[in-house]
């Protein structure tokens, strides 16, 4: 008996499952229309100045710790050489 009950059962999973994802995309979406970082309905679809800047902040957060973009760390003095390196003369 449990075993012909068993494809109601993984039916009535799946429907759970695919209704709580569609609540936290819809809630995701919400919170993307709170910040106002949509893109414009009739232009482009590029990316709006606040994620680009805010990535921007973030990667130069993280070189002044010492964290490049892979998580590893490396000395503050080799970034700065190596920064004086590639800064072009004026």
């Amino acid at each position: 008996m449990i075993l012909s009950d068993l494809p109601l059962w993984l039916a009535i999973v799946s429907l759970v499952v695919v209704a709580a994802v569609c609540i936290e995309v819809g809630i995701g979406w919400r919170r993307i229309a709170h910040l106002k970082d949509m893109p414009p309905a009739d232009g482009e679809a590029l990316p709006r100045v606040s994620i680009i800047v805010s990535a921007l902040n973030e990667a130069d957060t993280l070189a002044r710790q010492g964290i490049d973009w892979r998580g590893t760390r490396y000395p503050l003095k080799n970034l700065r050489r190596a920064h004086n390196k590639e800064a072009p003369k004026r």
